[in-house]
C-alpha cells in the first residue's frame, strides 16, 4: 500500500501512470520528457 503526497491511497506509481497517459495523448512530448528526466526526477514530476 502506498500513500500519495496528497494523502490518498494508491497501488502504483502515479509518475509512471501519468507519463503513459501523456505519451498516449501527446506523443510529440516524448523528447521533452527525456530532457526533463535528465535534469532530475523532481523536474520530471
Amino acid at each position: 500500500m502506498y500513500v500519495d503526497l496528497d494523502g490518498t491511497l494508491i497501488k502504483g506509481d502515479l509518475l509512471w501512470e501519468s507519463l503513459f497517459i501523456l505519451l498516449g495523448q501527446k506523443p510529440q512530448l516524448a523528447l521533452n520528457l527525456l530532457f526533463w528526466g535528465v535534469k532530475s526526477r523532481s523536474q520530471l514530476k
